[in-house]
């Protein structure tokens, strides 16, 4: 197994269209690849836009789970948070990060399941306020004020 540093150096020496065939060959065997990818061409430039998207998606998924019992609810809830955390990988932002957990967790809150009454749903809820909490703290001074509001109404 070559070392990253190897796989850079090798890279270097390709040419451009090698280069192409190789992400192509690489996001073709996995999706998690395909969609990273996706990320790098058409976001990585635009972050709002991409934090906008995954909003959206986050919403539609937990737009209809008050029509479920409590642990297929919690199953779609797992879900989602799965796949804000995969989305958040991508990005590698610290204010994506923070952005897209609080905004799950705001639609959480507002979705008609009631967390407080399911312990498990109320485990996990606290889980990602304690992790914006933490990613506050690493953050500039200003930006920890504007975020502080947004964990208050958390």
């Amino acid at each position: 197994m070559a070392t990253l540093n190897e796989l850079k150096k090798e890279l270097q020496n390709k040419n451009p269209s090698e280069l192409a065939t190789l992400c192509l060959r690489l996001a073709k065997y996995k999706r998690e690849n395909k969609e990273l990818l996706d990320y790098l061409l058409n976001f990585s430039q635009n972050e709002n836009s991409f934090i906008e998207k995954v909003k959206d998606e986050i919403f539609l998924m937990l737009v209809d789970i008050s029509l479920q019992n409590h642990n297929n609810a919690y199953k779609i809830v797992k879900k989602t948070l799965r796949f804000t955390q995969k989305n958040i990988k991508f990005s590698g932002i610290k204010q994506t990060e923070i952005e897209l957990l609080s905004h799950f967790c705001l639609t959480l809150k507002n979705s008609n399941l009631k967390i407080k009454y399911y312990t498990p749903s109320q485990n996990l809820y606290d889980r990602q306020l304690l992790k914006i909490r933490e990613l506050i703290e690493k953050l500039h001074p200003d930006l920890q004020f504007d975020y502080e509001n947004i964990l208050q109404d958390l």
